[in-house]
């Protein structure tokens, strides 16, 4: 997982920007933006699963540690870029130590505090940005069937 202190524009095709306005929209939200992907690219059932994970692991801290208010609630944006997708979650929360981020030492049976871990093993390129208040992930399509 890389830091960077400032977000980098992203390039490619906008597919989708949404504005989450409870925890609960970002069932719906990850299923129209996996709809829009799906019609570009030729997903195998693990890239569903695997998109669906990340998207709901990157959602769901957003909520937890960036927005509790919600007066500015996250926003997703979905590109594509030549033959990867990627996503960018932005929060207005108050962002967090990257030092205290354990990434590659997180516990895979804990029920908690193992999402940017399953992200990053999951991504092409994931990276941090605004004290972790932004969070960009760029993943390749497996493909097949399965």
């Amino acid at each position: 997982m890389e830091v960077a202190h400032r977000t980098h524009p992203l390039h490619g095709t906008l597919l989708g920007s949404w504005s989450l306005p409870t925890l609960e929209s970002r069932v719906v939200v990850i299923e129209e933006a996996l709809q829009k992907l799906g019609a570009l690219f030729h997903f195998s059932t693990r890239d569903l699963f695997v998109g669906r994970v990340c998207l709901d692991e990157a959602l769901t801290n957003a909520f937890e540690h960036g927005c509790g208010d919600l007066e500015n609630p996250p926003r997703l944006e979905v590109r594509t870029d030549q033959n990867r997708w990627l996503f960018r979650i932005r929060d207005r929360g108050p962002g967090f130590d990257y030092g205290q981020v354990q990434v590659e030492n997180a516990d895979p049976l804990a029920d908690r505090g193992r999402g940017l871990q399953m992200i990053d093993s999951y991504a092409d390129r994931c990276v941090l940005s605004e004290e972790g208040r932004v969070i960009t992930v760029w993943m390749r399509p497996q493909g097949g069937d399965e």
